[in-house]
């Protein structure tokens, strides 16, 4: 399961759990900031999406890679409603859906 995370400044990234059975869930560890498998851009950056990433869709292609959709945030509102938010596209390093690359990156 790809799930959004939130830290306690307000950041958002994306985590990884995995399951056997759907009940009980084992948060896997990322490389990321904080253990996320997929980061907001850097703080103070000015990215569109500095401030949260989240809302995974990951969807398998048929060479057996990952895409990934994304909703990000900047950092110039001062909450969720004045924040800009787009859909961002990553793209997974080959079958590792541990390692994500930005669209383009």
């Amino acid at each position: 399961m790809f799930y959004e995370g939130v830290n306690q400044s307000g950041y958002h990234s994306i985590g990884l759990a995995i399951s056997t059975d759907g009940i009980n869930w084992e948060k896997q560890p990322g490389s990321e900031v904080g253990g996320s498998i997929f980061s907001h851009a850097p703080k103070g950056s000015g990215r569109w999406d500095a401030q949260a990433i989240g809302t995974p869709c990951v969807v398998p292609m048929a060479d057996g890679s990952f895409r990934m959709y994304y909703i990000g945030a900047n950092e110039g509102g001062h909450d969720e409603l004045s924040s800009q938010h787009q859909i961002g596209l990553a793209v997974s390093d080959g079958s590792n859906f541990r390692k994500w690359y930005r669209w383009g990156e």
